[in-house]
């Protein structure tokens, strides 16, 4: 659970749909000595067809969301030829926890978890 970093960015494969962005998520645990430690994370998510159209139509930058998915590497070499890899969550579902705005219409509001 966390807020996006940017809007989606949704692209279409094929006959499909894909939405990446990126979710800020706190993090507050206390160390050995007992002090409270802050940080952030930031977890790339990608989402397929109708999760990828939700996302496209209903998310921009700053608005929380929970994610559910998949854990997956992806991985691959850079042009200089060094490897490189990335952790990342394949959405099963994504969880709109804000309002839609006013103009939007109220039905959206109950449409909060997408497949």
């Amino acid at each position: 659970m966390g807020n996006l970093t940017a809007d989606p960015d949704v692209k279409d494969v094929g006959e499909s749909k894909v939405a990446n962005f990126k979710v800020a998520v706190n993090r507050k645990w206390r160390d050995r000595a007992g002090e409270l430690q802050e940080a952030v994370d930031f977890i790339s998510v990608v989402a397929w067809n109708n999760t990828a159209e939700n996302v496209e139509k209903y998310l921009k930058k700053g608005d929380p969301v929970f994610v559910e998915g998949r854990l997956e590497e992806d991985r691959w070499e850079s042009n200089e030829g060094q490897k490189r890899s990335k952790i990342q969550i394949v959405a099963r579902t994504v969880t709109f926890l804000s309002r839609p705005p006013k103009d939007e219409p109220e039905e959206a509001a109950d449409e909060d978890s997408f497949k």
